[in-house]
């Protein structure tokens, strides 16, 4: 028999739950805050072994990680990527993760290639180039080859929003030029873009 003889707040954003048993079992056990709570567990309670609490978990944790993804998607679309994350952050074990991840996509609440589509025309409207989008898009959990058709943009879409980018900054010195160009280039435009749009507003001159 195993008492819990305190809970800690564990993990990133403390969503998670240390169970701390003693000297029996020196290391704690990590779960998600919500099935601590679905399990009533608290400081004081017992449970026969690991083993048995182990089972209880098995049954409780698929529930509970539906339903922190639902209202994390509620909020704001993810990658299957990001919903792991978070996942994990929150004390889940793999088992429930890839269980509810799997179900999430066969409901289509998850969709990887829509939401690189969706990300890609978002970053044009926001005026972000194609380096910078692909680089977000990797910092996501999604790695896309830049020279994929599938996703990279029209590059007359892509050049017209480099336009709008810098259509106010003035180019009439070198300083100002300069200027121009990092601009683009910080936000994700390829330099040969960049130099076609200076090439441009020069002509406008």
């Amino acid at each position: 028999m195993l008492t819990i003889q305190d809970i800690e707040p564990a993990g990133p954003d403390k969503r998670a739950c240390r169970l701390l048993f003693g000297p029996q079992v020196p290391e704690g056990y990590v779960l998600p805050k919500a099935v601590v709570k679905e399990l009533h567990l608290e400081q004081g309670a017992s449970v026969a072994s690991l083993k048995a609490l182990r089972a209880l978990v098995d049954e409780t944790e698929p529930a509970c990680a539906m339903n922190r993804c639902l209202r994390i998607l509620n909020a704001r679309d993810k990658t299957s990527c990001e919903l792991r994350t978070r996942l994990s952050q929150d004390g889940y074990h793999g088992k429930a993760i890839d269980a509810t991840l799997d179900r999430l996509v066969e409901l289509s609440l998850v969709d990887d290639e829509r939401f690189t589509e969706n990300y890609v025309e978002s970053g044009l409207r926001s005026k972000k180039g194609w380096g910078r989008i692909v680089h977000e898009l990797g910092r996501k959990g999604i790695e896309v080859d830049p020279d994929d058709e599938r996703f990279r943009p029209d590059a007359e879409a892509e050049y017209t929003a480099a336009c709008q980018l810098v259509a106010r900054l003035p180019v009439t010195t070198e300083k100002e030029r300069n200027r121009l160009l990092r601009r683009l280039i910080t936000r994700g435009y390829s330099y040969p873009t960049a130099l076609r749009v200076l090439d441009a507003r020069k002509a406008m001159l």
